[in-house]
This record gives structure tokens, sequence and C-alpha cells, in this order.
């Protein structure tokens, strides 16, 4: 989360949007977690653990933590760990 916090930080004056989804088991976990490291800035998603494994399934996540990134026309440019995640991918879809 460090480091995909940081590329948010650089780029989202550019339009750039940080949007987290939890697999906790519960919202106070995902929100306590997010609060307690300081991402207080991150728009954090929360829904039932059934709900986040569909979602999971339909997306092809098999472990986490994953990133994707999806370009303003809705379509995923970048798919895997978030420390494949580069600047210079970003840049390239600005």
């Amino acid at each position: 989360m460090p480091a995909l916090h940081a590329l948010w930080e650089r780029y989202r004056d550019q339009g750039v949007v940080l949007l987290g989804v939890s697999l906790d088991r519960s919202e106070s976990n995902a929100e306590g977690y997010l609060k307690a490291n300081g991402y207080t800035d991150v728009t954090a998603l929360w829904e039932s653990p059934y709900a986040s494994q569909a979602v999971a399934k339909r997306y092809g996540v098999s472990g986490i933590p994953h990133t994707f990134v999806i370009d303003r026309n809705g379509i995923i440019r970048f798919s895997g760990h978030p420390t494949q995640l580069t600047a210079s991918l970003i840049e390239s879809l600005l």
C-alpha cells in the first residue's frame, strides 16, 4: 500500500483516483487499517465477504494485494501485483 499510495499522490492532480476494495471480514477492519496507517484520503469500498469474493472471482483475482489500472474509457490497462505497477505505465496512460 505505501508504494501504491505514493504513486497516487504523485498523479492525483492529473486525474488518477485510488479506490481500495477490501476483502476484510468487516467494514471496521478495513477502515481501521486505513486510519491506522494514515490513508485518510483513500476511497475504500467494502461489501460483505460474499460480495467481495464474487468481485475477485469475476476479475480473476487469485491473491491479494492485486491492483488494476483502469483508463478513462473503463478499459483495464494493468492487472497484477502493485509492486509491478510503475510510474512510466501510469504516465503512458495519462
